[in-house]
């Protein structure tokens, strides 16, 4: 009994941070890439804003660049983990003693709280406050051990904006706020109140003194085409538009991206966005409006989610994907550099790569994963001339000993 506890546990955790298992019954298919072109403009340059970002947070001047002149080579830290005594010790000395050289901290959190004090006098900012550490002085840390800092912003997935202002959110049909099927609540992304509240956020992580920012759950909740009926969402300038629903969807996540990049541009941050891995494969995954192409066009680095254990059996000729990390990782990634190379300005590729053990698999569908698995996945992408790559352990703990 404890046994499948603890693994129903790690299932949940990983299950808010990583992209869904993509269902054996439904084969990886590439459909033509012009079945969705990417030419349109994106409607928010023809829309006033409603408030003067950088009349509210005035830009600093400009920091030392500090990107890794051998590219990014990160782990992620969850607010906690990024000041505990133990775990920030231990990521510090990775990055003084390997190859690693950044770290991504969450900054925005999953429940929409931002871990931090900041300067904004917004009260809706100052109200989502819940203090994990002081994101100065905690950053000033991370620089001293020479590490690249990343400020991970959960966006529209939301529940402290959603629960204090229902109408920002989307909503059942008596008014309610929508809950998905994961539990979770979401802002809604046609609402540009909420692209202002979430532009913010990143403003307040750029001034602490962050050097990239990168958004995460940019998207609606999985499987929302069969949800999209019981949903009630205001799609203000969008509703008329000529398009699909699907396209809606993709068309408003690719604006809002381009949106926030135009708006953190004064403050000196790159912008980076996490997002499914098999959305390279389909191109434009409307379901849950990630658009592979019209996304690079607005982002500074794109991290596709490809852990092994998140593919179905079969992808890229893996029997069971878990157990061959370095062959699905070497797929892939092949994939995303056909669609890149049709970009005339591509952003850098930096996919997020699995450092955890999905045992919640169940028997002869997963390995351990330890520093072999981890090289696998890292020399697969060298291979292919990619450079840089992000760790994900939910559970904050990386080896020494990887050849990184």
């Amino acid at each position: 009994m404890r046994k499948r506890l603890k693994c129903l546990i790690i299932s949940l955790i990983l299950f808010t941070s990583c992209q869904p298992v993509v269902p054996a019954e439904e084969p990886i298919v590439v459909p033509a890439m012009t079945s969705h072109p990417v030419t349109i403009e994106p409607i928010s340059q023809s829309v006033e804003t409603s408030q003067s970002l950088t009349e509210l947070y005035p830009p600093p001047p400009p920091p030392e660049d500090r990107y890794p002149a051998e590219g990014v080579r990160g782990i992620y830290l969850s607010a906690y983990g990024a000041v505990s005594p133990d775990f920030s010790n231990h990521a510090k000395e990775l990055i003084r003693t390997t190859g690693l050289n950044a770290v991504v901290i969450d900054y925005k959190d999953d429940y929409g709280h931002i871990v931090s004090t900041h300067t904004s006098s917004d009260p809706v900012l100052q109200s989502a406050v819940r203090e994990v550490y002081s994101a100065a002085d905690m950053i000033e840390g991370y620089h001293q051990a020479g590490a690249y800092t990343i400020a991970r912003i959960v966006c529209f997935k939301d529940a402290y904006r959603s629960q204090a202002e229902p109408a920002s959110a989307m909503q059942n049909p008596d008014g309610s706020v929508f809950i998905a099927p994961t539990g979770d609540a979401y802002l809604n992304p046609f609402d540009k109140a909420n692209w202002d509240y979430l532009v913010a956020a990143s403003i307040e992580a750029a001034k602490a003194g962050f050097d990239e920012i990168q958004f995460d759950y940019v998207r609606f909740p999985e499987s929302f085409n069969t949800l999209a009926a019981s949903v009630v969402l205001d799609q203000g300038d969008y509703a008329e538009l000529d398009m699909s629903e699907e396209e809606k969807r993709s068309q408003v996540i690719a604006d809002f991206i381009g949106y926030a990049r135009e708006k953190l541009a004064p403050y000196h941050v790159r912008l980076s966005v996490d997002i499914f891995g098999y959305v390279a494969m389909t191109v434009d995954d409307g379901n849950v409006g990630q658009n592979f192409l019209k996304i690079c066009q607005n982002v500074d680095v794109i991290s596709s989610m490809i852990y092994p254990s998140h593919w179905s059996d079969g992808s890229f000729g893996a029997d069971k994907p878990d157990t061959q990390p370095g062959l699905v990782v070497g797929g892939y990634i092949t994939r995303e550099l056909e669609l890149l190379s049709t970009l005339e300005s591509p952003p850098v590729t930096r996919p997020w790569l699995q450092s955890f053990t999905a045992s919640y698999l169940g028997a002869g569908n997963y390995i351990d994963y330890g520093p072999a698995e981890i090289e696998a996945q890292i020399e697969a992408l060298r291979h292919a001339g990619v450079f840089e790559y992000l760790l994900w352990d939910p559970s904050n703990n990386y080896f020494t000993n990887v050849n990184y």
